[in-house]
């Protein structure tokens, strides 16, 4: 099991584009666990359009 990066502590947001690196970087095959939303214990969540995104990276692996 490994993690995915996801939130910048100094900055206060999103790591949106390394998320989306390090999925983009997954041997095929693999299996991904993805909070939806209401992320514990940041509460930061994606928007529709970087849902739209990483969904579309999904599916192209």
């Amino acid at each position: 099991m490994n993690t995915y990066p996801y939130f910048d502590e100094a900055a206060g947001g999103l790591r949106f584009a390394a998320m989306l690196d390090a999925l983009d970087s997954l041997p095929p095959g693999s299996v991904v666990l993805l909070h939806p939303c209401c992320h514990n214990p940041t509460g930061t969540d994606l928007t529709a359009e970087q849902w739209r995104a990483t969904l579309r990276g999904a599916a192209a692996a």
